[in-house]
């Protein structure tokens, strides 16, 4: 079985990167990233608030989580692949 495989992660986020195009598996990457947001960033005043997002499965699927955001009725300001380059931008402005 797949989950019981070394770097199952990886096949997977391989697997849905070459096959995103793939209406069942675009539906199940927009669907989760819903899920997403409407567990951990709904909770929040996200309609006051600016909306970020940090890591490399937010910026390499950037597309998806975007449609979901509009969809859900967000705005979105920043995606950025590593939290590295914020830390980097914010210490060297001060």
């Amino acid at each position: 079985m797949v989950f019981y495989q070394p770097f199952h992660r990886t096949f997977y986020n391989s697997f849905l990167a070459q096959n995103i195009h793939e209406p069942v598996v675009h539906d199940l990457v927009l669907n989760s990233f819903k899920a997403f947001l409407k567990r951990n960033v709904m909770q929040y005043d996200y309609r006051n608030n600016r909306v970020h997002f940090v890591g490399s499965v937010a910026y390499y699927y950037k597309e998806t989580l975007m449609q979901a955001v509009k969809e859900m009725g967000m705005q979105a300001e920043r995606i950025v692949k590593s939290p590295m380059e914020g830390l980097v931008e914010y210490h060297t402005s001060c």
